[in-house]
């Protein structure tokens, strides 16, 4: 047996506090702001309902905004400055009515965008929104259908409108990819 071709695994490695405070500057910078988001979800939830996703009543509400802020961060179809962008405003987009904390740390124009996601589909921003805003909102409204926060057939409309919109100006992204797997009804 040639012991010169013999190939090894890869030695498992855990990360250390020191390893985790030696990560980029903008890595390390995320890293807080979902852990800073966690702890705003879990300890300042407007009540103990407010924790936990409806669906299952047992997933941490904070699973939702780290979604889809994880999700729009790794779309290797963006452009980075969106991504990030993107992240920051879906990250914050449920604080305010989960915990009643208004996200007036962050910067005026992530804050407006939260407001613009946050209206639209409720009939006070149509779709003069930027399209920025309606990729964001196509983001939460496919994670909130994909664990059954929401009913379907209710949002139906939305989502066909949302999914045709981003695809027409951002092409075929992972998350209209991943809403062409949800369940349709007739209308979409």
């Amino acid at each position: 047996m040639d012991t010169a071709t013999t190939t090894h695994a890869p030695e498992v490695r855990h990360l250390t506090p020191l390893d985790y405070m030696s990560l980029p500057d903008t890595a390390w910078s995320w890293a807080k702001e979902l852990m800073h988001v966690t702890l705003l979800h879990q300890e300042h939830a407007a009540s103990n309902r407010k924790r936990v996703r409806s669906h299952d009543l047992v997933t941490p509400f904070a699973v939702h905004p780290l979604q889809c802020a994880l999700a729009a961060l790794s779309e290797p179809e963006l452009d980075g400055e969106l991504r990030v962008k993107l992240f920051r405003v879906l990250l914050y987009h449920e604080l305010e009515a989960q915990t009643g904390i208004k996200p007036d740390f962050l910067p005026l124009p992530i804050q407006e965008m939260i407001r613009s996601v946050r209206c639209l589909g409720h009939g006070a921003l149509g779709w003069s929104a930027p399209p920025e805003i309606r990729l964001a909102k196509l983001y939460s409204l496919v994670f909130d259908l994909q664990d059954g926060q929401l009913p379907q057939d209710a949002h139906a409309n939305l989502l066909h409108h949302l999914v045709t919109d981003v695809a027409e100006n951002y092409g075929v992204l992972n998350i209209v990819k991943l809403a062409y797997t949800l369940p349709r009804n007739d209308d979409y």
